[in-house]
């Protein structure tokens, strides 16, 4: 060994002192410097692989919130042809309804025309009676002026009203 010290020209103390040195540089190094180095770093590290855990998370989501999308779409179609449907359908029933309800009114119209129409029929077939009772009266007077007394032309005026009224 003491060959290698003279080869080398090495002097124990001083590589002991070296040593030292290089232990008390590599812990204080260590422990100021490496330890939170590697704890920055791990927490880098931890942080990096939440980041891409996180963006793995929000692309499933994604492509959920897509899938529901197009869902949804498919929901608001189906919707809207059954308002639309519905919408057709009760046009259709409040047509019909309003075509019954015309039909209606047109019966009752006509109805009230007809019921009009023999009102003015039955005032004219009285004023046409009235007239023909006068005109009957007026020429059995002509007729019977001559040749009968006031009380038998009254009794003959009267018979002849009363027929002609029950016709």
């Amino acid at each position: 060994m003491e060959s290698i010290v003279s080869v080398f020209h090495l002097d124990v103390r001083l590589f002991l002192a070296q040593v030292i040195n290089f232990a008390l540089v590599f812990a204080v190094l260590y422990f100021f410097a490496l330890k939170p180095l590697m704890k920055v770093m791990a927490e880098r590290t931890a942080k990096i692989e939440k980041g891409l855990t996180d963006a793995q998370d929000f692309e499933n989501k994604l492509a959920q919130a897509g899938v529901d999308y197009d869902q949804k779409i498919v929901e608001a179609v189906k919707e809207a042809k059954e308002i639309i449907n519905n919408a057709q359908a009760q046009g259709e029933l409040k047509r019909q309804a309003e075509v019954e309800k015309t039909k209606v009114e047109i019966k009752n119209i006509i109805q009230e025309e007809k019921e009009r129409l023999a009102q003015e029929k039955s005032e004219m077939m009285l004023e046409v009676k009235k007239y023909a009772s006068e005109l009957v009266v007026f020429s059995l007077e002509k007729v019977l002026a001559d040749n009968a007394t006031s009380s038998i032309k009254a009794e003959m005026i009267d018979e002849a009203i009363k027929k002609y009224q029950q016709k």
